[in-house]
């Protein structure tokens, strides 16, 4: 067994890879893989948290696809609670609601509408 770290979307996975000889053959270890849980807000909005450097509640809503902001629905400095949508993302002709995972206050806005965003953009960022 060895063990490697994969780095995707800026974040570092150690992983355990298994050498399998036979599709027939059975192992005859057994891997101690911990799987990491990511919440589905998180994964629905792509959000990352800040290094600890930094603000630590801060957290960055990044692009989840490429796209065309056609609406921005917040301002800088707003409150803001937990599923109020911040803006409209176009993605091959569909609209997708950005929306905050949680309450907090917008301290930056990295996007106007009109602006095209590639995927893992920072779009907002929210203390």
């Amino acid at each position: 067994m060895e063990k490697y770290k994969i780095k995707l979307n800026e974040r570092i996975y150690e992983v355990e890879v298994e050498e399998v000889l036979d599709e027939n053959e059975e192992c005859s270890t057994t891997s101690d893989f911990e799987e990491e849980k990511v919440s589905s807000s998180k994964v629905k909005n792509n959000v990352e948290k800040k290094p600890k450097d930094k603000i630590e509640n801060e957290e960055t809503i990044s692009a989840p696809m490429p796209g065309d902001i056609v609406d921005v629905k917040v301002r800088e400095g707003e409150k803001i609670k937990k599923g109020e949508v911040l803006m409209i993302l176009e993605a091959m002709k569909m609209e997708n609601e950005i929306v905050s995972p949680t309450d907090g206050n917008v301290s930056r806005i990295n996007v106007n509408k009109g602006d095209s965003v590639n995927l893992g953009d920072r779009l907002v960022l929210i203390q």
